[in-house]
């Protein structure tokens, strides 16, 4: 009972509550015993978006080399204290099938061509079936599964055929269609074959490449009078998706660009004069993004040089890295002249001197990690092993030391099959076995291979193209009291900090909504002001939609989100939570998700002095939560200079206080008469009272209209054109900026402390928004700097409307309709000012020129997950 008690109590979690804390298992040994304990278990982690995670956080390792002898090849595992030898050990022993024994039988055998990303390439020795080119397979030896490479078809290999010249031979290499990282982002395993038919030097050099992604060959030529000049002799290799053939005399490289399709040469190889280049002293390899790279054996160190592969001719080489050796070892060797899946193996002989000889001293194989330049042993070579035989390694000869050719880098699958993301469900199985084994018909031998090999390590995938598996629908949630028991037990068995670490990395936060509402203890977590501070710095505060103003009325438009759509259904954008007001309430301003509202007239408008009616009622409130707060009524003190005037209306607009939202500013004008000094009340709600600005009146303060915040700042727009008086509510001081035209729209720039203009624009028939910006507290004579300018989608008429929440909202009208038209669909956009992502919102319906709505962007976090300053 008691050893079945944490599985039971494990199993009541939610999944992606399970699957937070398998990615956090040091020991990937245990992960892959966690898939073995039950179905659940293996279904998490064996999923995709599991795996591509682990595979994020663990690099692939390499388990081992393939010598080739002739037709023949031997699998040479690492071997301790090589951090992957455990693993390796573990293949070595059978858990893979590196003889390729489930591949059918031929005449002529297989013969193994490369090896990448854990997938093997191999090919008949001669064209089977009476075929000119020679049967093709890419096999995953874990899986005991493989994939048949169709002919080339007649049309393409019909220049070879007439050529009158039977092919000495082909070179197969395998070749990734993506980069490992993209290929992890976008679920996708294709592959590449290579093939080049060697034929004589008067023939044209033809390659054919094979996509496993689109199922088809294609070509490419290089004419023989180029061919005959470079007489490429070596085997190919693989740099940054471009195939590499270096010439005869190793002064140049025949590229093929495989996603083009197209052969250049490379020149200005070798990097510098006196660089000599062969397969000992040195190797080519991938050199950061689309570089070229050199590794050049001295005596005591490796140098690195390199070079864009698409630079110009005169590009010089650059030196990046001088990687020691380690000391103790002496006649330090090349053991393959190019990296394979970004390591490369060396050679080194144990003692100090010239006399140091590999029979008697020993041989040791070393791996060279082209991301960290770790050095690291792999393994030893016995005098047997070591001895010469021919191989096609060698550089521009056919005679060279019989050396590992092929690296062996995988993610190990041995262990219950649980951690290889690809599990081709397309690809033959093998007769007389199974090629993947479930956790319910876990074989005794298989558990026993499993406990002798503890040290296991699990990190990678073989990868070969195949369509998803079927999807496995996850059990009914825990509903009620279990659910609060699997958050109970689950703060139980885990300290806070780590379930903290769990819910902050759940990418969805309809995810971390529910876990809010499972049981008091997560609440208490998710809801607690530390955690949601880290959260809002993580995640983009969502544009939930449009509150749509017209005359008293207020409506809520939702943006094409299923999260706006339940914000509609959830909210109250009516605001009927309020009490009730003679006067009835006017909504005035939205921002980070608060709404302020003020009675349409105080009880007492036109009252004598001293009424403390003389002001509307203010309420700052939240529609999502249902809650209001009253803003105190102005004191006495600081409004006794306005009391003596009759007041014909106010401003009102709701600022941000703090950058977390958790405090709020209201600033209020009463709009006096235009002899009257201009006076502005601002109320903080973290201090909790009132102050008042006061600037004497002049021609420019005549008329202000359209009040804004931006970076702090209040701002109204002038009678006069071209003028904004600006407010610092922080030290309650006015000052005057000049802009170029009142006709535009005015907000925050994205840089701190910048005032932006937008403008909407027309060039050459394309319409554009021109961003211009300037420092806020700049001098008079300060030019606006333009900025950016963005071309706007095509088909509609534009109309900038207004700035705020890091969004420029902008109405668009199809075609040649005019904006006073009436019913007429409008189309709401948003520029996101960060991203530059020009975004459909929402759509309404325009009623003519005599109706102008005020539009204001509703941009919040829903609850549980904002921070609520009321």
């Amino acid at each position: 009972m008691s050893s079945r008690r944490p599985r039971r109590l494990l199993l009541t979690l939610p999944d992606e509550v399970l699957e937070e804390i398998f990615l956090r298992l040091d020991a990937l040994p245990d992960l892959a015993r966690a898939s073995a304990a039950c179905a659940t278990f293996r279904r998490l982690i064996t999923a995709r978006a599991f795996l591509r995670r682990l595979h994020s956080l663990h690099p692939r390792p390499l388990l081992g080399f393939f010598k080739r002898e002739g037709p023949s090849c031997e699998f040479f595992p690492a071997a301790p204290p090589h951090s992957s030898s455990a693993a390796a050990s573990a293949v070595a022993r059978g858990a893979a099938d590196l003889t390729f024994s489930f591949l059918p039988a031929t005449p002529g055998g297989w013969r193994l061509r490369n090896i990448r990303r854990g997938l093997a390439l191999l090919s008949t020795r001669d064209g089977g079936g009476g075929c000119f080119f020679p049967d093709v397979v890419v096999c995953d030896p874990l899986h005991r599964r493989y994939a048949q490479i169709p002919q080339i078809p007649d049309d393409l290999a019909a220049p070879i055929r007439r050529s009158g010249s039977l092919p000495k031979g082909f070179d197969y290499l395998l070749a990734p269609a993506r980069r490992e990282e993209e290929e992890e982002e976008e679920e996708d395993s294709s592959f590449k074959v290579v093939c080049r038919p060697r034929l004589t030097e008067e023939c044209d050099i033809t390659v054919f490449v094979f996509s496993s992604g689109a199922g088809i060959w294609r070509a490419a030529t290089l004419g023989s009078s180029l061919a005959t000049a470079i007489s490429v002799t070596s085997r190919p290799r693989c740099v940054h998706r471009c195939v590499y053939w270096l010439t005869r005399f190793l002064d140049r490289l025949l590229i093929l660009d495989t996603d083009e399709m197209e052969l250049s040469m490379f020149d200005n190889f070798p990097p510098s004069t006196g660089f000599v280049l062969n397969h000992t002293t040195a190797a080519i390899a991938e050199a950061g993004e689309d570089r070229l790279g050199v590794f050049n054996l001295d005596v005591h160190n490796v140098n690195l040089l390199s070079r864009a592969i698409r630079g110009s001719a005169d590009e010089q080489w650059r030196h990046d890295k001088t990687i020691p050796l380690l000391p103790g070892y002496s006649i330090w060797r090349f053991v393959n002249h190019a990296d394979v899946d970004g390591y490369i193996l060396l050679g080194g002989v144990l003692g100090s001197g010239l006399q140091s000889d590999p029979i008697t001293d020993g041989l040791q194989y070393f791996s060279l990690d082209l991301k960290t330049f770790r050095l690291e042993r792999l393994c030893p070579m016995t005098i047997y092993q070591a001895r010469n035989s021919p191989t096609e390694d060698a550089i521009g000869t056919g005679v060279g030391q019989a050396r590992p050719t092929h690296f062996y880098r995988l993610y190990f699958h041995v262990v219950v099959n649980g951690l290889s993301e690809q599990q081709p469900n397309d690809l033959p199985r093998p007769k007389g076995g199974r090629s993947s084994f479930g956790c319910e018909d876990l074989s005794d031998t298989m558990q026993d291979q499993l406990l002798l090999v503890p040290e296991v390590a699990v990190a990678g995938t073989a990868g070969i193209h195949s369509p998803p598996l079927d999807p496995i629908h996850s059990p009914p949630p825990v509903a009620g009291a279990a659910a609060g028991m699997a958050c109970s037990l689950l703060l139980t068995i885990l300290p806070e900090e780590l379930v903290v670490e769990i819910l902050i990395r759940l990418t969805d936060l309809a995810d971390l909504a529910r876990a809010a509402s499972a049981c008091k203890p997560l609440r208490r977590l998710i809801t607690s002001r530390a955690f949601l501070a880290r959260l809002h710095a993580l995640h983009a505060k969502p544009l939930l939609g449009l509150l749509l103003l017209e005359r008293d009325r207020c409506g809520f438009l939702p943006a094409a989100t299923a999260v706006a759509a339940a914000v509609a259904r959830a909210s109250d954008f009516a605001f009927s939570f309020l009490p009730d007001h003679a006067a009835g309430w006017r909504l005035r301003d939205v921002r980070h998700g608060l709404a302020l509202l003020s009675s349409s007239s105080s009880s007492s408008y036109l009252s004598p002095l001293g009424d403390r009616g003389f002001f509307p009622d203010v309420v700052v409130c939240d529609p999502m939560r249902r809650r209001h707060v009253r803003v105190p009524p102005i004191p006495d003190d600081l409004t006794a200079g306005v009391r003596r005037i009759a007041v014909e209306h106010f401003d009102y607009l709701l600022a941000p206080a703090g950058r977390d939202g958790s405090s709020f500013r209201v600033v209020c004008r009463p709009k006096l008469p235009k002899q009257c000094d201009v006076t502005v009340f601002v109320f903080s709600s973290g201090a909790a009272f009132w102050r008042a600005a006061v600037l004497d009146a002049c021609a420019a303060t005549e008329k202000l209209f359209l009040p804004q915040s931006v970076h702090g700042y209040v701002y109204w727009r002038t009678h006069s054109s071209g003028t904004l008086l600006m407010l610092d509510t922080r030290d309650m001081d006015f000052f005057f900026v000049n802009i170029q035209t009142n006709k535009c729209v005015i907000g925050e720039a994205e840089e701190v402390g910048r005032l932006a203009v937008f403008n909407t624009i027309v060039d050459v028939g394309v319409h554009k928004v021109e961003i211009l910006s300037k420092a806020i507290r700049g001098g008079a004579d300060e030019p606006w700097r333009h900025d950016r300018t963005i071309p706007l989608l095509p088909g509609y008429k534009w109309r900038a409307a207004r700035m705020a929440e890091g969004y420029l909202l902008l109405h668009g009208i199809v075609g040649n309709n005019s904006w006073s038209t009436p019913g007429i669909q409008l189309q709401h956009f948003t520029l996101d000012l960060k991203t530059l992502k020009l975004e459909s919102l929402c759509d309404s319906i325009s009623r003519g020129r005599h109706h102008h709505p005020q539009f204001d962007l509703y941009r919040s976090f829903p609850p549980p997950l904002s921070l609520s300053s009321i």
